[in-house]
């Protein structure tokens, strides 16, 4: 069994459902006492033009195995979620913040890659401000509750 893991959100290649997501994500996870995991995730977009955007995320969170096979692994797990994203035009900035649990799905390729998946149910801390906004409801708070990453798939090599 290897300690380290490394893979990245595959949706921009492989696609079986149209959800909208952040095909972009780098992720990082590290076995650190069987069964579990620690892991970590980073997402960052940065457009400089004048109505560009930036867009970065951070998550970490921890995992269980819960059955193993020779191919494939199944395992859940919770991860702290943060993001923030500001419209470069407007100096709009959305952030949120919360958390996932999910169930993962991971089919061993071979030695050192597999592919997997993570279907999970989020509750998310939103914060939207737009201080140039004249509106006295430009700036509010809410929550989001969803289920996300159905059909998303990420490639990992392991080492």
């Amino acid at each position: 069994m290897n300690k380290h893991q490394i893979g990245f959100n595959a949706s921009k290649f492989i696609s079986l459902f149209n959800e909208q997501t952040n095909s972009l994500e780098l992720a990082y996870r590290m076995a650190i006492k069987p069964p579990y995991s620690i892991r970590a995730g980073l997402s960052f977009e940065q457009n400089t033009a004048d109505d560009g955007i930036f867009d970065g995320s951070v998550r970490i969170g921890v995992d269980k195995y819960f059955k193993r096979t020779r191919r494939w692994d199944f395992y859940y797990g919770m991860d702290a979620f943060f993001s923030r994203e500001v419209v470069n035009s407007s100096e709009r900035e959305t952030s949120r913040f919360g958390g996932f649990i999910f169930l993962g799905i991971l089919f061993h390729i071979g030695d050192h890659f597999s592919l997997s998946t993570e279907p999970n149910f989020s509750v998310l801390r939103v914060v939207f401000r737009d201080d140039d906004s004249f509106d006295p409801e430009a700036n509010r708070e809410w929550y989001e509750y969803s289920i996300g990453n159905i059909g998303q798939i990420q490639i990992n090599f392991h080492f």
